[in-house]
């Protein structure tokens, strides 16, 4: 071993032995945490105003941290008489979320508060969910109610309560400072059905024993609507010289993923197939969810029902008692197949889903599933098509070529599901120039 060692190794200084600061940042001379409000009435309803465009950088802010960024707004009760209890996280309100940077339209997302739930609550670990409650209504679910650890309160009739959620946005997620000195933000939120974002019946929430509790979803506002983050300045030396590469012809480039959904009608079959036709440069991954229309797993935000049966066909003896699903799946690109062999068990499935969130390898980080959870309300696929995940960026897979990405599910029960979600994860480029922002995918 001393011989591999002293051919292969070097001593190195330990930190612990290193008697000096760490680096300075004087060139950042301010640090504001501001509110910035839409351009038009600050307050939403499902039968009024339905859409809200906040501006950032447009009064010359110089950066924005965008792990800063949150949605705030109140919600107001106007009901007499009903309880009003939303489905999820206070993104469960919006169903799109539009980004433009400079004009220029970087960011989509439909179905946002249904895709916002799987990765933000489903696909988060229980204490960052409980942490997230703080700023919004969930708390712990001892009795397990909802199938999880955490359930959504409700807000007393004529009483409100203001909340906050961080947006589910890719630009957000890059690490970097966004310069809004030279390419402003505006987001566009899209107020979702009530239907959709709030629970009808107190059976419904499965949080109120004894005899039912009146729920009311039809009368209520979202008021005093404003995104909040912090805005940082530079010095005039460090600002000039992003300036000069702008004057230069040259461009500031950032890199971050994005989502595109699809929505799919699945016919009452055992064997599927649903072909997506999008021409992405850098496919990362791919999750696939379900809809059913039958009674106690037909919520569109937060329902992710297992399409080979209802939760009393796959767990027996008191919901305590497993056995193997026949239901499997496999997705194809071109002649490529994922995984080669079709996925026909839970675990295969789900550690398919770890390597799509690159959680595979990574014994600290967790997801809000159980075994039973994910046989009833969860079911989440995922596959992952990076050739470097999680190391490397743009390493994806690429369907400029025009190869059909095919997703193929079999021995599944005819009717359970009647629609699948494709919701896939892919690399963009932003470039920020002196004449404008361009976008590629």
């Amino acid at each position: 071993m001393d011989l591999v060692l002293a051919g292969q190794t070097e001593d190195e200084l330990q930190s612990s032995l290193e008697y000096r600061l760490s680096p300075t940042a004087n060139y950042i001379t301010s640090r504001r945490s501001v509110r910035n409000y839409p351009s038009g009435a600050s307050s939403l309803s499902t039968n009024g105003l339905r859409v809200a465009r906040v501006n950032i950088g447009s009064d010359g802010s110089s950066f924005i941290d965008p792990s800063t960024v949150r949605v705030t707004f109140t919600i107001q009760n106007n009901s007499t008489t009903g309880m009003l209890a939303p489905v999820s996280g206070p993104s469960c309100f919006f169903s799109r979320c539009r980004i433009f940077c400079g004009g220029q339209l970087v960011e989509d997302i439909p179905y946002f508060n249904r895709v916002s739930h799987m990765f933000r609550e489903v696909l988060m670990s229980p204490d960052w969910r409980l942490n997230e409650g703080i700023k919004g209504y969930s708390r712990r679910d001892f009795a397990n109610i909802q199938g999880t650890d955490v359930i959504t309160g409700v807000i007393a009739p004529g009483e409100a309560l203001t909340v906050s959620f961080a947006p589910l946005c890719g630009i957000l997620s890059t690490g970097k400072l966004l310069p809004t000195r030279f390419a402003s933000l505006q987001f566009e939120f899209t107020m979702a059905d009530s239907l959709d974002s709030c629970w009808g019946t107190s059976l419904q929430h499965g949080g109120f024993a004894g005899a039912p509790v009146d729920f009311d979803r039809d009368n209520f506002v979202l008021d005093n609507f404003y995104i909040a983050c912090d805005v940082v300045a530079l010095d005039s030396a460090l600002e000039n010289s992003f300036y000069q590469v702008l004057a230069s012809g040259k461009s500031l480039t950032i890199g971050f993923p994005t989502f595109a959904t699809q929505f799919s009608t699945l016919a009452a079959s055992q064997n599927v197939s649903v072909n997506c036709a999008r021409a992405l440069s850098r496919l990362k991954s791919a999750f696939i969810t379900f809809q059913t229309d039958q009674p106690f797993y037909n919520q569109k935000v937060i329902h992710y029902p297992h399409p080979g049966g209802s939760g009393n066909d796959l767990v027996g003896n008191g919901r305590n008692a497993f056995k193997n699903v026949p239901f499997r799946y496999q997705i194809a690109i071109g002649s490529r197949l994922f995984p080669e062999t079709p996925a026909d068990s839970v675990q295969e499935q789900f550690t398919h889903l770890e390597k799509a969130l690159n959680l595979h390898d990574i014994s600290s980080r967790q997801v809000d599933i159980d075994l039973l959870g994910y046989l009833e309300t969860s079911h989440v696929l995922g596959m992952s098509f990076e050739k470097a995940p999680g190391s490397a960026f743009a390493s994806g897979y690429n369907l400029r070529s025009g190869d059909l990405l095919r997703v193929s599910l079999e021995n599944m029960d005819p009717g359970r599901a009647n629609g699948m979600y494709l919701t896939l994860v892919h690399d963009v480029v932003l470039e920020i120039k002196e004449m404008g922002c361009s976008v590629y995918d």
